[in-house]
C-alpha cells in the first residue's frame, strides 16, 4: 500500500465531540420535553448515524426538525469553545500528514454550522484539501456518498486513500467505496461491531506509525 490522501471522519474522530454532541442534543430536545438518555443517542445517532429528521420521526415527535437543530446548535457552540478538544495523537497526525504532503479530505455527517467552529477554534479551515459535509450530499453515512464524493473532488482512486473513523456507521460508508478503513474506538462506542474495519487501533499514535510505514 501507497498512501496518497488520508480521509478523516470529525466526530469522535478528529475531535472528542461525542460526549457534547450528546449534551447539546439532550438539552435541546429536553427544552422540548423529550428526554434523551445516552443510550439512546449512541444506538440512533452515533451507531445507526440518524439526522435529527429521522430520530424524530422513529419516535413520533411533534417537534419542528430546524427549530430543534437550531436549539442544539445553540448548545453546542458555547461547548466547543469550552470543551471539544482534538484526540490524543490528532495533532502530531496532522502535522505528520502536512509535513509529507498527504492530500486530507474531511468528511462528516455534521452540516457546515456546526463543523465551521472547529476548524476555526483549531485553525484547520486551510487544514483540508476538501470538506464534505451533510450539506454537499443527498444521502448521509452509511451510505457510500460522502467517501464516494470526497474522492471524486480530490480525483483519487481507492487504492490512493485510507479512511480514518470511530463507528461502525462510518466505517460501512468507508467500505461501500471498497476504502481501506482504520477505525479508532472511544468510549462511547466500547463494545461496538468494528469487524468490517481493515484495522482497529488504540489510539493516532499508531495511526501515525501505519502511515509512516505505507508512504512508499
Amino acid at each position: 500500500m501507497k498512501i496518497k490522501a488520508i480521509l478523516f471522519d470529525l466526530d469522535g474522530t478528529l475531535i472528542d465531540s461525542e460526549p457534547w454532541q450528546y449534551e447539546s442534543y439532550r438539552d435541546a430536545l429536553n427544552d422540548f420535553g423529550f428526554v434523551l438518555s445516552r443510550s439512546m443517542f449512541i444506538e440512533d445517532m452515533v451507531l445507526d448515524g440518524l439526522s435529527a429528521q429521522q430520530f424524530l420521526k422513529k419516535y413520533n415527535l411533534e417537534i419542528n426538525r430546524d427549530d430543534l437543530v437550531k436549539r442544539k446548535q445553540e448548545y453546542f457552540r458555547k461547548l466547543v469553545l469550552k470543551e471539544v478538544n482534538l484526540r490524543l495523537g490528532i495533532a502530531e497526525l496532522l502535522d505528520f500528514v502536512r509535513k509529507n504532503k498527504l492530500k486530507r479530505a474531511l468528511v462528516t455527517s455534521s452540516r457546515y454550522d456546526t463543523v465551521e467552529p472547529i476548524l476555526e477554534k483549531f485553525d484547520l479551515k486551510n487544514f483540508f484539501d476538501c470538506i464534505v459535509t451533510r450539506d454537499d450530499v443527498i444521502l448521509a453515512k452509511p451510505d457510500k456518498e460522502p467517501y464516494q464524493k470526497a474522492m471524486q473532488k480530490l480525483n483519487l482512486k481507492v487504492k490512493d486513500c485510507i479512511v480514518l473513523e470511530d463507528n461502525p456507521c462510518g466505517i460501512r460508508s468507508a467500505k461501500a467505496n471498497k476504502l481501506f478503513c482504520i477505525a479508532i474506538p472511544h468510549d462511547f462506542v466500547v463494545g461496538s461491531n468494528f469487524s468490517e474495519a481493515d484495522l482497529v487501533l488504540e489510539d493516532f499514535f499508531q495511526v501515525n506509525e501505519f502511515v509512516a510505514k505505507n508512504l512508499t
